[in-house]
């Protein structure tokens, strides 16, 4: 019982990666390579809040 649950462990996280892995991109960077990381812009509101 034990070897059939892992067994079933091992299933589900491959199933799970394969899922995840599926919207990736293979990227290969190379020296001299500029990489622009964008990162979600916030609005911090200077108003307070009422409650």
């Amino acid at each position: 019982m034990l070897n059939e649950l892992k067994e079933r462990l091992i299933q589900t996280k491959n199933r799970i990666r394969k899922k995840s892995n599926k919207h990736r991109l293979e990227v290969e960077f190379h020296v001299g390579n500029i990489v622009l990381k964008i990162k979600p812009y916030k609005i911090k509101t200077l108003a307070k809040k009422v409650n």
